[in-house]
């Protein structure tokens, strides 16, 4: 998984995992959603969820829900009842949830009277996730602490994508810090592609 980092920060990074649903043919809705922690809470996170989970060694809600996978020869009930053991381990620990998620049908009606518009918004994909991660780069900057942000992201058809957001340039006069991928070996610096320009520049910065 490529990992970002933003922040200058050094005591503390707090990561942000992210999946999408919705890139496959005939989806109505394309969505991009995670959770963002600290270290100590995504341990404990983790630790709980690992056990809750057994004997499912990866859970994919997709296999889950059509037993297929680890799931099958599972009947409705054993699936239920495991369902309703697992889900309560999220809201138990300190975890920021966020998503996004795009009507297909309403945004190529919305684009039709601008065209000019499509260039600059990109795939329905690439909207959402940066609008994600401006919303999450604006809660960072409002109670942020000047730790460092890690963006932790699956390796998908879309990689390339996430990768141009990170591809940034700092504003004349902005303050920024450092953005690394662990898929490179460079580090690049700037504000993120992501909207507000201002507030992910002044949370890149640590200011």
């Amino acid at each position: 998984m490529p990992c970002w980092v933003i922040g200058t920060g050094v005591s503390l990074c707090s990561k942000l995992f992210l999946d999408e649903t919705g890139i496959h043919d005939d989806a109505p809705i394309v969505a991009v959603g995670g959770y963002l922690s600290r270290p100590m809470h995504w341990r404990t996170w983790t630790k709980a969820w690992n056990q809750a989970k057994r004997p499912i060694k990866i859970f994919h809600a997709t296999d889950c829900a059509n037993f297929h996978g680890e799931f099958e020869g599972w009947d409705k009930e054993r699936r239920d009842k495991f369902v309703a053991n697992l889900l309560p381990i999220i809201p138990a620990h300190e975890l920021a949830g966020i998503v996004i998620g795009i009507q297909l049908e309403d945004l190529e009606a919305a684009l039709k009277a601008h065209p000019e518009l499509i260039e600059m918004i990109g795939t329905p994909y690439t909207a959402c996730f940066q609008w994600a991660i401006s919303i999450v780069l604006e809660i960072a900057t409002k109670y942020g602490h000047n730790q460092r942000l890690a963006f932790v992201h699956e390796i998908n058809d879309y990689k390339g994508e996430v990768q141009n957001a990170f591809r940034w340039r700092p504003p004349p006069g902005a303050t920024h810090g450092r953005i690394s991928s662990s898929s490179r070996s460079s580090t690049t610096s700037g504000r993120t592609a992501a909207t507000p320009e201002t507030r992910s520049g002044s949370w890149a910065g640590g200011s």
